[in-house]
């Protein structure tokens, strides 16, 4: 307890402002007494260590805070009291990264392509909700991601009806444990695939 030291807040703080007071609670928030007889409580003062705790929180988990006041009863005696102030948690969302687009070229065989997503979560865990062979949302292939975020995207033919010149998409929505979602989107460059000619090519005459 260190630096948190129970004291007459409302006589020491009479008359001063937020500026100059000194008092803090047993996290460091510093508190003093407001004009009109209220004890003000400044978070951002907190100590880092319980900073950090407070990130932590997840939404329904909680962490308090104390300090000790008292009041001068009309005998002159000091009544004390401990205050409490609670911080409710909430989910902060993961911050995803990494590789979310990829291209590709249509050829005579079916092609495949991939990346890698990262994620980072102060609340949460960081692992992403596997998925295996879901269709893309054109139907032109199937993705799959695993927990480390590495996904994959296969054609499922090699697709010649694309048109030359003409880019085709496919996309999924990942998502991490916590519900942050993230779309991969995989574009396809339709290619002139040369006619097949077949019949006669040849013919020959007798003089």
């Amino acid at each position: 307890m260190s630096g948190y030291v129970a004291g007459d807040l409302l006589t020491q703080d009479s008359g001063r402002t937020e500026g100059i007071s000194t008092d803090t609670s047993f996290n460091g928030a510093k508190i003093w007494i407001t004009s009109d007889g209220r004890v003000g409580y400044d978070a951002a003062t907190l100590s880092a260590a319980f900073k950090t705790q407070l990130q932590s929180l997840n939404a329904g988990q909680y962490l308090t805070d104390t300090f000790i006041y008292s009041i001068r009863l009309g005998n002159g005696t000091l009544s004390w009291a401990t205050a409490t102030v609670q911080f409710a948690g909430t989910n902060d969302a993961a911050v995803i990264t990494g590789t979310s687009t990829a291209n590709l070229t249509e050829t005579d065989a079916a092609q495949n392509t991939g990346g890698t997503l990262s994620a980072t979560d102060v609340d949460s865990s960081a692992a992403f909700v596997v998925q295996t062979n879901v269709a893309g949302s054109n139907g032109h292939g199937t993705f799959s991601i695993d927990a480390a975020g590495v996904w994959t995207y296969t054609m499922n033919d090699a697709h010649d009806e694309f048109v030359g010149g003409t880019t085709y998409t496919d996309s999924i929505t990942v998502a991490t444990a916590d519900g942050t979602s993230q779309l991969i989107t995989v574009s396809i460059l339709g290619t002139n695939d040369a006619a097949v000619i077949t019949g006669t090519s040849t013919a020959n005459l007798t003089e």
